[in-house]
């Protein structure tokens, strides 16, 4: 049976422009989930969202999947996470939603976080991560210096190699003097991941200490690497 003309071009328009909406967004939205409402009418869609730079992990709610089975039509974005999180999201009535991940989230990371959306109410079953800002404990602050002492000149020398004034070990100093040692240490954190600074195996361990002290995600660890011993 052939087709007419028009309807082919139709088609193919149609397929054109689907891809259009999306051909100038960076991220990619690699799907995990697509969960109908009970009644039908609308669906529960989380993805991984890969982009440059990061990874969130998000839901919305969307109209049921049009043509060749693309994705719906958002009705509202429910929350946007940092990072790849295990999640578990559910329908418990036409008009309610259950969303859960077994990880613990930063408030930071969970402050968008929808509590309704056109009508249906969403409720989080999430546990929060210790973000004390400051410590009492003495050891814990003469880790932090020791740790400053191996990798400043490294941080240094990479962060003054674009801009000369750039003062990255003073910048931790100041945060760790004003009290906001959490800061600090994340700042730290960031600095020698970013320089790439090898880290003999005592100073990896004054870092694992330091992520454990602060209750820090499991990326500020991951992010720097220990030298390799034969």
């Amino acid at each position: 049976m052939k087709f007419p003309v028009s309807l082919i071009i139709l088609v193919v328009a149609i397929a054109l422009c689907y891809g259009c909406a999306h051909i100038f967004d960076p991220c990619g939205n690699k799907l995990l989930k697509r969960l109908p409402s009970p009644d039908g009418k609308l669906v529960l869609s989380t993805y991984h969202r890969e982009c440059p730079s990061t990874i969130l992990t998000t839901a919305a709610v969307e109209q049921p999947p049009g043509f060749w089975g693309s994705r719906g039509e958002v009705v509202c974005y429910l929350m946007s996470w940092s990072g790849r999180h295990p999640i578990d999201a559910a329908w418990t009535t036409d008009d309610s939603i259950l969303i859960s991940t077994t990880d613990r989230l930063e408030r930071f990371d969970f402050g968008d976080s929808k509590k309704s959306c056109a009508g249906i109410k969403v409720d989080y079953r999430v546990e929060f991560r210790n973000e004390q800002q400051q410590t009492n404990d003495p050891e814990v602050i003469s880790k932090m210096r020791r740790v400053l002492s191996e990798v400043g000149a490294c941080i240094d020398r990479y962060y003054k190699a674009g801009y000369p004034t750039n003062d990255p070990v003073g910048e931790v100093n100041k945060l760790i003097e004003r009290g906001e040692h959490r800061s600090a240490a994340e700042l730290l954190f960031g600095y020698t991941a970013d320089a790439k600074c090898p880290l003999s195996p005592a100073t990896y361990n004054l870092f694992r200490e330091l992520s454990q002290t602060f209750d820090l995600k499991p990326g500020y660890l991951e992010a720097v690497t220990p030298l390799v011993t034969h």
